[in-house]
């Protein structure tokens, strides 16, 4: 599996971070997933030293990370678990010493004597005494999450609409901060560290469905989907562009018609002021109230097609730089365009 320049660069903001290590070089760092359910776990090699670097998964309100540090020294003082060397409670970043040995597989249960020493184990956790943090209770955990995604859902719904009326534009700014983006929708691929990402990397533009989109420069699609995920894009189309100096930089538009798109292939060319979409209704556009999500991207690599529309905030002057304020393409209708 490789890496994406992402996925390192995170990689070495948290050691330089934690003081793992001073070296800021990404091209010096190795990274090698591990298999894993819950978390994200890597292989850090760095300064001729291998590390395991932990990041929470996508439902960190699942594990209350402070009992979890504190019920991992607990089992320390018994032998059960190596040593760590970061554990951060408050995101449950964590980092430890990587130690080679051998990981047990399920066909090494037919095996009695392995079984056996896992039973031995086991018997020696459960009868240590030790009172642990925490009682996880799926039911509880998984009442919250539904809660939080219903409530949120009906935000998703509710925001711009009172700008959808004929006639009507409200916009949703740049690097604007918005708390509807704390559902885990918006934690950033793999890497969580408990922190959401709720600053709006493009702009938001709310009218009513079936409101026409047209380019605002030349360009060619290099990108259609159709992305049927809650709070997702739904219809989405992606536009290459060229400056007259011979730079190359790409637009994306969200929250489209899909069927409108079926008319388009990748690679066809696009005219400035074109009709090229429409905006689509709430069935069709991941479930939002009517509006274009406008964002650019100077650069794909390490994004391709999925590009995130919102970032982390310790993210931003990374994303800032990828994704610069689109507002200098977009231009409203004027009052005489309105009629």
């Amino acid at each position: 599996m490789i890496m994406t320049m992402l996925e390192i660069s995170k990689a070495v903001e948290l050691f330089l971070k934690y003081g793992i290590s001073k070296v800021n070089d990404p091209n010096k760092y190795q990274l090698t997933p591990l298999n894993g359910i819950t978390n994200t776990s890597l292989i850090v090699e760095v300064d001729s030293k291998k590390f395991v670097l932990r990041i929470p998964g996508d439902n960190p309100d699942v594990i209350n990370r402070e009992s979890e540090k504190y019920n991992t020294a607990l089992v320390q003082e018994i032998g059960m678990t190596l040593p760590y060397i970061i554990f951060d409670a408050e995101n449950g970043i964590k980092i430890s010493e990587y130690f080679e040995m051998y990981t047990y597989k399920d066909s090494d249960f037919r095996n009695s004597d392995l079984r056996n020493n896992a039973f031995i184990e086991l018997m020696k956790l459960h009868n240590s005494g030790l009172e642990f943090k925490h009682n996880f209770s799926p039911m509880e955990v998984f009442k919250n999450i539904a809660d939080e995604s219903n409530m949120l859902e009906k935000e998703a719904k509710e925001i711009g609409s009172n700008a959808t009326c004929e006639n009507e534009v409200f916009l949703g700014y740049y690097n604007e901060p918005r708390l509807i983006y704390t559902a885990p929708e918006f934690r950033f691929g793999r890497y969580k560290a408990s922190n959401r990402r709720t600053v709006h990397l493009g702009i938001d533009i709310f009218a009513p469905a079936e409101v026409p989109i047209f380019a605002p420069m030349d360009g060619e699609i290099v990108a259609i989907e159709n992305r049927t995920n809650r709070l997702d894009y739904g219809g989405m189309i992606i536009l290459k562009h060229k400056t007259d100096d011979n730079d190359i930089f790409n637009s994306l538009y969200g929250h489209l018609n899909p069927n409108f798109s079926k008319r388009h292939i990748v690679g066809k060319k696009i005219k400035k002021g074109e009709q090229f979409s429409v905006l689509g209704d709430i069935s069709v556009n991941g479930g939002w109230a009517p509006h274009l999500h406008f964002q650019i991207a100077l650069t794909t690599n390490g994004l391709e097609n999925d590009w995130p529309g919102v970032a982390d905030p310790d993210d931003l002057e990374f994303f800032n730089a990828i994704c610069p304020n689109p507002c200098l393409l977009y231009t409203s209708p004027s009052p005489r365009d309105r009629g």
